[in-house]
């Protein structure tokens, strides 16, 4: 029993108590590099407690020995703590690990893909395009009705506006490392209008779509 019951009045009286206050340590209680101290300290308290019919006094170095027992519990404790935290902080590490890996694979297929496609835009697709090129230019110094004329000069057009649109997707890498510049010049916007007009005008015809341009001065 840790208490006697008092026959009159019917209270419990406490035995002889002692009561030591000893810190525990947990793994943010160190500081490691620049991380900052993410708990403030604990304490664990241990308590002894003697039958309520004993007679027994507490000595001094009864004392020292039960303060030297709680320090070794609160040493005990904190180890557990600490083991405890480093395999959750160790957890945690290689989940971050794991997703840092995917994260790296998926940038490197991105990249290839990137490259693949830009290899083929360079390769495959200028060549044809450069032969529409010269060989609509061929054309245009032979003998020509006007209608005809206007339509190779569309050809020569579109695969111009084709090629430069190519050579701008060839230009990514410029644009990611940000050294692509924007060429500033003058221009005649009506003459853009109507050049435009004759690059969409052919599939209009096609569909039997009317199409007019009506320019402001």
């Amino acid at each position: 029993p840790v208490a006697r019951l008092r026959p009159v009045s019917g209270k419990y009286l406490l035995g002889e108590v002692v009561a030591v206050r000893v810190p525990l340590l947990h793994l943010s209680n160190f500081q490691i590099n620049d991380w900052p101290e993410l708990s403030t300290k604990r304490y664990a308290l241990m308590v002894l407690m003697l039958p309520s019919d004993s007679a027994r006094q507490w000595h001094v170095h009864e004392l020292e020995l039960v303060e030297v027992v709680a320090d070794q519990v609160a040493v005990a404790l904190s180890h557990a703590a600490i083991l405890e935290e480093s395999m959750r902080a160790r957890d945690l590490l290689m989940e971050q690990n794991v997703a840092l890996d995917i994260a790296r694979r998926e940038a490197e297929t991105a990249i290839r893909a990137r490259n693949d496609f830009l290899a083929v835009m360079n390769h495959e697709m200028r060549t044809p395009v450069h032969a529409i090129i010269a060989l609509s230019s061929l054309l245009q110094e032979t003998e020509l009705t006007p209608e005809q004329r206007l339509m190779v000069e569309t050809v020569l057009k579109s695969s111009s506006l084709l090629a430069t649109l190519m050579n701008d997707v060839l230009d990514l890498s410029r644009l990611e490392d940000g050294s692509l510049q924007l060429e500033l010049g003058t221009f005649n916007l009506h003459t853009l209008f109507r050049e435009v007009l004759n690059l969409i005008k052919p599939k209009a015809v096609v569909k039997k779509l009317p199409i007019t341009l009506n320019l402001a001065p």
